[in-house]
C-alpha cells in the first residue's frame, strides 16, 4: 500500500483530499485541522531531479506549486532531512 493509499484509508467523514501529481513519495502526512495532504519539497525536488537538473527542478516546483492559490491545495514543507 502506498502512501496516497494509507491517507485515502485514514481519512474520516469522507473528506476529499487534494494530491500533487507524481510526487505520492513525498507525502509527510495530513494536516488534520485543514484536512490538507503535507509534502516534504525536498523530497519532491529529488523526484524531479530524476528527469530534470537541479535548478529546473526548483524552478519547476517554484512556479507549478509554491506560486499556485487555492484553499484545497496540498502544504509543502521545507524539510532538511
Amino acid at each position: 500500500m502506498n502512501k496516497r493509499e494509507r491517507l485515502l484509508d485514514d481519512l474520516l467523514d469522507g473528506e476529499t483530499l487534494t494530491f500533487a501529481d507524481g510526487f505520492d513519495d513525498a507525502i509527510l502526512g495530513i494536516e488534520y485541522e485543514s484536512g490538507k495532504v503535507v509534502y516534504s519539497f525536498t523530497q519532491a525536488i529529488e523526484i524531479l531531479q530524476k528527469e530534470m537538473d537541479v535548478e529546473d527542478a526548483y524552478e519547476w516546483m517554484y512556479y507549478n506549486t509554491l506560486s499556485s492559490h487555492g484553499k484545497d491545495l496540498p502544504i509543502w514543507v521545507m524539510d532538511f532531512i
